[in-house]
């Protein structure tokens, strides 16, 4: 904080913090300022109590709180996103500082499929790509189809799984006994992830591995995955979920809630296919919600929608020259036509960049203008001025 740090992001989805913890280390945030950012500890059926303690946290520590990711993981996490609103909005009419923020995009943290039988490692380290190097997808598609190492990789993914599973169980036995926090059980691999894209079998988006074996008519889901990976040449991409576009609605309404893409963007990507793919949300958010959200659904005004990406996100993180094009405020201005701005980034081509887009100036400078980068570097690290 003493360097200029806006607060401090946690991440309680692991089930090894507790909010005790959180309250004690959010004293020094408090002293200067900042604020908090959560990962929440479920985006399943305990939604509602993972928003819950993010307001406890924020209440008791005294310090502004961001609900991130406020979506639903698909069938039992659907709808508890429309309660998380009314849970924030509750607490904000008693004066509790606590907001959300949400990504338009409807599949969350991108992975190849290939990345669930690299040997080792966690699963949400293979879905974030800490994977050993050295690995390709032509090798690991040739793995899948010699029989003998197919064996193996199933057997080492059923194995870790079960671990994962084993000490999930002890940190929640241990969060319900502590702090009486409840927290989800881990769910089956075959129900958890789902396709968000498949190069040959585009009937399979949005479906997870029992249903992706029911739509191919095999028993096995580890076969029926196989199989299409097979299928794809190792092109096909997972989402560790799928949200519900009313969900995301109801999120994005909110005139508290702030919009992010949970992810950079990309310049140029490396060859298809990646054994850690891009997401497409890095280069599509904005666009999306402004091209789709606003112009075609009219979901909100345009004027709401750009509130909430500039001075909205400005204000809360006390950033207090930055945000409003004003004088005296720092000029940082995009230009783009309303009526013809459009997200183009894709599962198969998650580096496109949104068209209508004229202009970016960056700290008063032209960086973009009229499809080129003019050469100029004129981004600064933010720091928060006390």
């Amino acid at each position: 904080m003493e360097d200029g740090a806006f607060g401090l992001s946690i991440s309680l989805s692991a089930n090894n913090v507790y909010p005790e913890e959180c309250i004690e280390v959010l004293e020094v945030v408090r002293e200067y300022g900042g604020v908090f950012h959560n990962h929440m500890r479920s985006l399943f059926y305990t939604l509602r109590d993972a928003v819950r303690e993010t307001i406890m946290i924020a209440e008791r520590s005294g310090v502004p709180g961001v609900c991130s990711h406020v979506y639903g993981r698909k069938y039992e996490g659907w709808g508890k996103p429309v309660e998380a609103m009314r849970q924030i909005q509750e607490a904000r009419n008693l004066g509790v500082e606590v907001v959300a923020d949400v990504y338009p995009w409807p599949f969350a943290a991108c992975a190849n499929a290939l990345s669930l039988f690299v040997g080792g490692g966690a699963y949400d380290e293979r879905v974030h790509g800490r994977l050993e190097e050295g690995l390709t997808v032509e090798g690991m598609v040739r793995d899948l189809e010699e029989s003998t190492s197919w064996m193996g990789m199933k057997e080492e993914l059923m194995a870790s799984w079960e671990a994962e599973n084993e000490e999930n169980e002890r940190r929640r036995r241990l969060l319900w006994e502590r702090s009486r926090v409840e927290a989800p059980r881990t769910r089956p691999v075959e129900t958890t992830p789902v396709i968000a894209h498949s190069k040959t079998h585009p009937e399979l988006v949005g479906l997870n591995f029992t249903e992706v074996a029911e739509t191919l008519g095999m028993d096995d889901w580890l076969g029926a995955l196989r199989r299409v990976i097979i299928d794809d040449g190792g092109a096909t991409y997972l989402g560790t979920t799928m949200t519900h576009e009313e969900d995301r609605k109801a999120v994005m309404s909110r005139p508290w809630t702030m919009f992010e893409s949970d992810s950079s963007m990309v310049d140029r990507c490396p060859p298809q296919p990646m054994i850690k793919p891009v997401h497409p949300r890095g280069s599509a958010c904005a666009a999306m919600i402004l091209g789709r959200h606003v112009r075609e659904q009219g979901l909100m005004t345009l004027e709401e929608a750009v509130r909430k990406m500039t001075s909205l996100t400005a204000q809360f993180h006390r950033i207090g020259d930055r945000g409003l094009i004003r004088e005296g405020m720092k000029a940082d201005i995009a230009v783009f036509d309303p009526k013809t701005l459009k997200s183009n980034a894709s599962y198969a081509e998650p580096c496109r960049w949104a068209t209508g887009i004229s202009t970016v100036i960056v700290n008063g400078q032209v960086e973009y203008d009229e499809g080129r980068h003019t050469g100029q570097l004129a981004g600064k690290v933010l720091r928060l001025k006390r």
